[in-house]
């Protein structure tokens, strides 16, 4: 930055200001070759990046780097922001800008607020925490838009450092644009895994998700922690629990809107992937309680899945017992009952009398007439469930125990306490 150098004086830094100032996107790749390129840089953090770089250069001033670049009037500086981007400061530097890059192919000049460049890092680890909350809370709000980056997508840092669930919440609070940043080769990975056959829906979002728990997640400082516990409990009704809430309705959201658009360009083939992608998005709308628009997809999957696969292949009868499911889940018992028994005597025909997904349909069956005050019925499906589940997977197993369960609360609502 020798430029920076013919800069005589700079404004004080001054704490009632914040700094909504951004630089376009793709000086990030001029700031890398200033830095001594992509090779110099490699394995090097963005905390890294920070202290060998940034503030070697705004050391002589004091100021943050975009206070540099304004006075050197150079093009990239904008004085207001388009996007907020959220992210882990432990993530490579050089790997954290290709995904932004990816993210905003189509818009390569988007001003982005960067903390890096747009926060005084001399003084940011004196700013006390209500400091960086009105910063952070003031710039979502008038930004309106925030990009979080997020690698890799099983096991995301972002959604385990306490100061990135906070932004999350802001966003939403603020009722801001929010969106997803995982690069090419991450995205590509997710949606793999959503159009998987190995994992359900809710176990690749759960996978992606279960790291979510503001009060186990991390901060460089602990006081932060503690401040924005005692904030989200102050000031959020519902506390720690509705903030994890809030932030996991929020990436359901998003995962949502992944699965749509990813549908949607693919709609009118039937390959594997295809027909896993409907089923696994039909899943999400159920497990969120949207049954209208899951119902006409499991439709659609069932039927897809029988004209490609037979009336008795796994993954047909996978689609047969979804549809049964979300009957069940609606109340609709009329209609889930005879899926429930066509499911039951084809996996039965296909996998045998003791396969685990002939014992699932058994159990689910049992279920229906449960729910329905059945318990003549009920009883005996319970009953052959449990006892060829023990054989087949021993009296420990978890699917064991849960068929135990199953049974005892039967029998607890007939009031038929001794057997229960």
């Amino acid at each position: 930055m020798g430029a920076a150098e013919s800069i005589t004086h700079l404004p004080q830094f001054d704490r009632n200001i914040m700094p909504k100032h951004g630089v376009k996107l793709s000086f990030f790749n001029k700031f890398i070759d200033e830095c001594g390129g992509r090779g110099a840089l490699e394995g090097m953090t963005t905390t890294d990046v920070c202290n060998n770089f940034v503030k070697k250069w705004t050391e002589k001033h004091q100021c943050s780097f975009n206070d540099l670049l304004r006075e050197m009037k150079h093009d990239a500086y904008h004085a207001q922001s388009d996007v907020f981007i959220s992210h882990a400061w432990k993530y490579e530097f050089v790997k954290l800008v290709d995904i932004l890059k990816h993210h905003f192919v189509d818009r390569p000049n988007v001003v982005v607020w960067f903390d890096l460049f747009s926060n005084n890092q001399h003084q940011a680890a004196a700013l006390d925490y209500n400091w960086w909350a009105t910063t952070f809370r003031t710039a979502i709000k008038e930004f309106g838009y925030t990009v979080m980056v997020l690698m890799p997508w099983d096991d995301p840092i972002p959604l385990q450092r306490a100061w990135c669930l906070f932004e999350l919440y802001c966003t939403h609070d603020t009722k801001c644009r929010f969106e997803v940043a995982m690069g090419e080769e991450g995205f590509n990975a997710f949606v793999d895994a959503l159009d998987g056959s190995k994992s359900s829906s809710e176990e690749v979002v759960n996978k992606m998700l279960t790291k979510i728990d503001v009060k186990r997640s991390e901060a460089f400082k602990p006081e932060d922690k503690k401040m924005i516990h005692e904030t989200v409990e102050r000031d959020v009704r519902g506390g720690l629990m509705k903030l994890n809430a809030v932030v996991l309705s929020l990436m359901r959201d998003w995962v949502l809107d992944v699965a749509e658009k990813e549908l949607k360009k693919r709609r009118d083939n039937s390959h594997s992937e295809t027909l896993n992608l409907i089923a696994n998005l039909a899943d999400l709308y159920k497990h969120q309680g949207m049954y209208d628009k899951a119902e006409p997809l499991y439709v659609e999957c069932l039927e897809k899945r029988k004209a490609v696969l037979g009336d008795s292949h796994p993954d047909t009868l996978c689609s047969l017992n979804g549809l049964a499911v979300l009957y069940h889940s609606q109340g609709k018992y009329d209609k889930a009952e005879p899926l429930y028994v066509e499911c039951l005597e084809k996996y039965k025909a296909v996998l045998g009398d003791s396969h685990p997904s002939t014992l699932s349909s058994l159990n689910n069956l049992a279920g229906l007439y449960d729910s329905q005050g059945k318990y003549d019925k009920a009883e005996p499906l319970y009953v052959e469930c449990l006892e060829k589940t023990k054989a087949v997977l021993g009296d420990s197993h978890p699917n064991t125990l849960g068929s135990l369960n199953n049974l005892a609360v039967l029998y607890d609502n007939q009031g038929k306490y001794d057997k229960a």
